[in-house]
């Protein structure tokens, strides 16, 4: 069998409405370990401040800049999340609109129902969590703020509604039931997006928002900062979303991993090119923003760009390996991550808060990690003591997480959406049998698929 022939083995196996990627686990469950891992070194190390990492690379040696290098990159990588989340929702709503038209609907007000929870469980998790009940000999309740940057988990939700909610016009309302025309559309979708999104993040910002702050109409301007304000602004943050759209297609519409990977090259290449054209031709200077919170247009480019090769990594060994022995080793090798996967909404809501309370310890012991005595911002802990706090917190959630496995993480924030989530739909969640999640990979369903 050819490498263009090679269709996923759990697709020989069971329908595409119960098909489940363990590539797309495994790869969540990376990059929540990621995340954790770099919010030490910049929101607890660094204190949220970028002009830190500016200022150590001009004193460090070169040895340092192949691990440094990566993580750079690897912290711009939010959106990767809203990618992955959406490819698997889109591979569910083209089997809806193909087997069951009648439960679109339903299946789009469910997502943004499930869109309300997650923001909502997430805040009430965060703020129980962090807030004192005690404070100067009183108990008092905590309030629940609202925040008008967008998140990432803000991401997550609107995209998991808006873009299975564009390819339901699409393939409903305008007829388009070619995979390759559904994909050219959202390949245009995605370039347009980032060609507005300046000028309608600056129209938000300058006029819209104050206008509605004037009129007190606050609920429509809650609305309009997700779009325009924040580090994951949808302008233009939810091309990521746009981008899990196509690749659900691919997968739904069962592309053979070689066309996969041919049109991920060729949108790679498109990418490159426009970011070459936005480089010289609008924003020359986009470098010395790296580290802004305002991600500049280039470096979103190179992102989604490059973001799924490592998808189709994932996906290779996981769902396309060419026998059951190869695909079994390598689920093996990732089962730590697939846990991670398992948690991921509780470790953004609360994952900030856990290491904030560890890296005060450490503080109290080594002094604090940002030297501000001189005229720039320094680290005051050598990169043994930043590893150390680093390791500290790996090892933290990797007991935690195996501990927690024993109740099938219980009264986590994940748990509590997928039993709201149970009670919306009256389907079961698979999300709650999180044995089968973790170990059924592992284990041998067929006979080897001989090449």
């Amino acid at each position: 069998m050819s490498e263009d022939h090679l269709t996923p083995i759990a697709l020989q196996q069971e329908q595409k409405k119960s098909k489940r990627y363990n590539g797309i686990d495994a790869m969540k469950g990376f990059g929540i370990w990621v995340m954790l891992l770099i919010h030490c070194l910049i929101q607890q190390e660094a204190e949220f401040d970028s002009s830190l990492f500016i200022n150590t690379i001009t004193r460090i040696s070169y040895w340092w800049y192949p691990l440094l290098i990566p993580i750079a990159i690897l912290s711009l990588w939010g959106p990767f999340f809203a990618f992955a989340y959406v490819t698997t929702l889109s591979i569910q709503i083209q089997h809806i609109i193909d087997t069951n038209p009648k439960e679109v609907r339903k299946f789009l007000l469910i997502r943004l129902l499930i869109g309300v929870l997650i923001l909502t469980i997430s805040k009430i998790g965060s703020t129980v969590f962090s807030y004192r009940f005690f404070e100067r000999g009183h108990f008092t309740f905590p309030y629940i703020g609202i925040s008008y940057e967008s998140t990432i988990l803000d991401l997550i939700a609107w995209s998991g509604f808006i873009v299975p909610s564009l390819i339901s016009i699409l393939c409903r309302r305008l007829k388009i039931k070619n995979p390759y025309r559904l994909i050219a559309f959202l390949v245009g979708i995605i370039l347009i997006w980032f060609v507005i999104s300046p000028s309608l993040a600056n129209l938000g910002n300058n006029y819209v928002l104050p206008w509605l702050m004037d009129k007190d109409l606050h609920f429509l301007r809650y609305l309009v900062s997700k779009l325009v304000c924040g580090r994951f602004k949808m302008l233009p943050v939810l091309s990521f979303g746009f981008l899990g759209g196509i690749y659900g297609t691919m997968l739904y519409h069962e592309f053979s991993f070689k066309k996969i990977i041919s049109f991920t090259l060729i949108f790679f290449g498109t990418c490159t090119l426009g970011f070459a054209l936005w480089h010289f031709l609008i924003e020359p200077d986009w470098i010395l923003k790296f580290a802004s919170e305002d991600v500049p247009i280039p470096i979103q480019l190179v992102n989604i760009g490059t973001m799924p090769f490592l998808f189709l990594l994932f996906l290779h060994n996981q769902d396309f390996a060419k026998t059951e022995k190869r695909r079994v080793q390598a689920a093996k090798r990732v089962t730590w991550w697939r846990r991670y996967s398992l948690i991921s909404l509780t470790a953004y809501a609360l994952g900030t808060d856990i290491a904030f309370r560890v890296f005060k310890f450490f503080t109290d012991v080594w002094g604090p990690s940002v030297d501000r005595s001189g005229p720039e911002l320094l680290f005051a802990w050598n990169i043994w003591q930043l590893l150390a706090f680093i390791a500290t917190m790996w090892i933290f959630w990797e007991i935690l997480i195996r501990i927690w496995e024993k109740i099938n993480y219980l009264f986590s924030i994940d748990w509590f959406l997928a039993k709201c989530t149970q009670l919306l739909t009256g389907q079961k969640m698979a999300r709650l049998n999180v044995k089968h999640i973790i170990y059924e990979p592992n284990k041998y369903h067929e006979e080897e698929i001989h090449s």
